[in-house]
């Protein structure tokens, strides 16, 4: 695995993808990644609860390309928490925009699984574009086993594949 970057490290690289983009492209994100590390919003910090929290409950970011009619959703999106024997997961669709990009997604199910069996399940409703939650991808190594990401509520991630 390559160096994993610090948080100096990221912001510098966040800088440059705000500035003249991040090459980002959807290859360079396929794949299950898991949460390493969340950095506080205000101070560049590693947010060392939510990070030892996302760690215990090995909380998983999964994206693939589908095959779908509209192209601008061509991106399947699941986050996943497991504790112990259940998984909970949320899957959607998503799609990569702008310069930097974003990835803008939405979650349209929901779902409870205790080992591969599903417990529950709830469609949820299609959110209103301007309202969804995004990631500015930030960069992604070489090796492309590591990603960073700022959310759209301002949170720093680190995920590794």
């Amino acid at each position: 695995m390559g160096n994993i970057p610090d948080i100096e490290k990221i912001l510098v690289l966040e800088t440059r993808a705000r500035k003249f983009g991040s090459g980002i492209y959807l290859d360079d994100l396929l794949g299950k990644w898991k949460l390493k590390q969340v950095f506080t919003k205000k101070k560049p910090s590693i947010d060392i609860f939510s990070s030892a929290i996302l760690n215990f409950l090995n909380a998983v970011l999964e994206i693939k390309k589908i095959n779908v009619e509209n192209d601008d959703l061509s991106i399947q999106i699941k986050n996943s928490i497991k504790l112990s024997l259940l998984k909970i997961e949320f899957q959607g669709l998503a799609q990569i925009v702008g310069k930097q990009p974003r990835l803008v997604f939405y979650f349209d199910q929901f779902s409870i699984y205790f080992l591969t069996k599903l417990l529950f399940n709830k469609k949820l409703l299609e959110i209103d574009y301007s309202k969804r939650p995004f990631f500015a991808l930030i960069a992604v190594s070489d090796s492309k086993d590591w990603l960073s990401a700022r959310g759209k509520g301002g949170g720093l991630a680190l995920w590794l594949k």
